[in-house]
C-alpha cells in the first residue's frame, strides 16, 4: 500500500480559527485595582482610532466583557477608570514542521483460503492483514501571524507630576495562527483577557477557547 502523510498538530494550528476549532491566547496582567465591581469606566480612543469602525466594533466587545465583569459604562466625566486598548498584526513568518509519514510497516497476520478442483489440483488465496505506523517523515512550511491586544487601565480622576493620567492595569494578550486577519479572533482575546478579571497581577496564563 502507498504511504500517506497525516497532518501533524503544529504550533501554528494550535491558535487557529478553524484548526482544532480552538483559539490559544497567552494572557499578562499588571495592575493596582483591588475590587472593581460596581466601578464606572469610559472607552477612550487614540487620536487615530476616533474615526476607525474597527476599533469601535473592538471597544464596543471589550466594553461589554468590562460589563459583565461588574463595571459599569458611563462617559469620561463621570467614570472612575478611563479604558483604552491598542492591537496589532504582524505580517507573518514561515515556519518549517515535521510531518509524520504513514504507511504500511508489516503484517500482523495471513489467512489462507483454498478449495479442491475437479481436476484434483488444489488453488487458495492469502489474505494479509497489514500493520500501519510511521515509515518516515517530511515537512511542511506555514505562515504564522503573530495578533497583539493590549488594554490600558487609568485613573480617569488622577495624573502624575508630568500631566499623565496614572495607569492602574496593563494587560497584554498574544495569540499566533495562519490567519492572517485579527477580526475573526479578537473575540476570543478580550474574552481570554477578560477570564477572572482583574486577575491576579503578574500572572502570565495560556487560555484556550473553543470558537463558537
Amino acid at each position: 500500500m502507498r504511504a500517506f502523510q497525516i497532518a501533524a498538530i503544529t504550533g501554528a494550528c494550535i491558535v487557529l480559527v478553524g484548526c482544532g476549532s480552538t483559539v490559544r491566547s497567552q494572557v499578562s496582567a499588571f495592575h493596582e485595582l483591588d475590587a472593581v465591581k460596581g466601578s464606572t469606566f469610559a472607552m477612550i480612543p487614540y487620536p487615530e482610532q476616533k474615526a476607525d469602525l474597527e476599533y469601535r466594533t473592538y471597544a464596543k466587545a471589550l466594553a461589554s466583557g468590562l460589563t459583565k465583569a461588574g463595571l459599569l459604562e458611563t462617559n469620561l466625566s463621570n467614570a472612575k477608570y478611563a479604558v483604552l486598548m491598542n492591537y496589532s498584526i504582524d505580517n507573518g513568518k514561515s515556519e518549517i514542521s515535521s510531518v509524520p509519514i504513514i504507511g504500511q510497516t508489516g503484517v500482523a497476520s495471513s489467512t489462507t483460503y483454498g478449495q479442491v478442483n475437479r481436476s484434483g489440483s488444489f488453488s487458495a488465496t492469502t489474505y494479509n492483514t497489514p500493520t500501519y505506523g510511521i515509515v518516515g517523515a517530511t515537512t511542511r512550511s506555514d505562515t504564522v501571524f503573530t495578533r497583539q491586544l493590549t488594554v490600558d487601565i487609568v485613573d480617569a480622576n488622577e495624573k502624575d507630576a508630568d500631566g499623565k493620567y496614572r495607569r492602574l492595569y496593563l494587560g497584554k494578550v498574544q495569540s499566533r495562527g495562519a490567519g492572517g486577519q485579527i477580526a475573526p479572533v479578537m473575540p476570543y482575546m478580550i474574552e481570554a483577557l477578560l477570564q477572572d478579571f482583574p486577575g491576579k497581577s503578574g500572572q502570565t496564563k495560556t487560555v484556550d477557547l473553543t470558537v463558537r
